[in-house]
C-alpha cells in the first residue's frame, strides 16, 4: 500500500521527467540493435539497455513509494510465486509448469533454476500440511474441545 499520495505522485513524475524508463523505442536506432525492453533515453547511452545500477535505482524508488524494502531479484522470486499459484489454478502438470517457467524466465531446457524458485512453494506446502496435522493432533487450548 502506498504510504503517501504525494510520494506516489513524486515517483510518477520522477520516472516521467527523468525519462529513465521507456518501454520499446523503435524511433531510437540504438534500441533496434538488441531485444531489451527497458532502455536509457539520455546521454551517450541513449537506446542502450538500462544498467543494473539504473534498474536497482528504479526498483529502490518503487520500494520507497510503497514503504517496503525491494530489490530487483525479489521481483523474480515474486513472479515465480505468482506463476506457481496460477499454474496450479489452471491444473498444469508439474512437467508443463516447469517447461513454461523455463520459457518465461529465459532458461535453457536442461536448466535446474526452476527448482531454486520452487523452494518457496515447497515451504508453503510443508507449512500448510504441518498446520493441518497440528490442528488434528493437538486439542484447541482454552475452549475445552478437541479438533
Amino acid at each position: 500500500m502506498i504510504a503517501d499520495q504525494n510520494e506516489s505522485a513524486y515517483f510518477s513524475r520522477y520516472l516521467h521527467d527523468s525519462s529513465m524508463l521507456v518501454v520499446g523505442s523503435p524511433q531510437n536506432p540504438a534500441a533496434r540493435e538488441h531485444d531489451f525492453v527497458f532502455i536509457s533515453e539520455k546521454g551517450t547511452t541513449s537506446g542502450q539497455p538500462l544498467t543494473y545500477k539504473s534498474i536497482h535505482k528504479i526498483v529502490d524508488k518503487f520500494g520507497e513509494a510503497l514503504g517496503i524494502k525491494l530489490h530487483p531479484h525479489k521481483l523474480r522470486h515474486k513472479w515465480n510465486e505468482v506463476f506457481e499459484d496460477k499454474a496450479r489454478e489452471h491444473g498444469l502438470t508439474p512437467e508443463k509448469n516447469e517447461d513454461l517457467r523455463k520459457y518465461a524466465m529465459g532458461w535453457v531446457e536442461d536448466s535446474k533454476m526452476a527448482s531454486v524458485y520452487n523452494e518457496y512453494q515447497l515451504a508453503v506446502t510443508v507449512a500448510d500440511i504441518s498446520a493441518k496435522t497440528q490442528t488434528k493432533a493437538v486439542p484447541r487450548l482454552g475452549d475445552g474441545h478437541e479438533s
